[in-house]
């Protein structure tokens, strides 16, 4: 799934969102979403979720 939270996109695994509709899971990002940084990647954590990685380290398939 894809979601749009403060100017990038991060892609979270099906099997994080199973069960949650796309709006709900971008209302909670918009909500109570952090953005966890690390050497190697970008994250999206969203307690309750899961979490997705941003798109640029999606592409590079970190």
């Amino acid at each position: 799934m894809e979601i749009k939270y403060g100017g990038s996109v991060y892609y979270f695994r099906e099997c994080d969102v199973k069960g949650w509709t796309k709006e709900e899971v971008q209302t909670r990002a918009e909500k109570i979403g952090k953005v966890q940084y690390e050497p190697r990647a970008v994250w999206l954590v969203i307690p309750g979720v899961g979490y997705g990685l941003r798109e640029d380290y999606w592409v590079r398939g970190i």
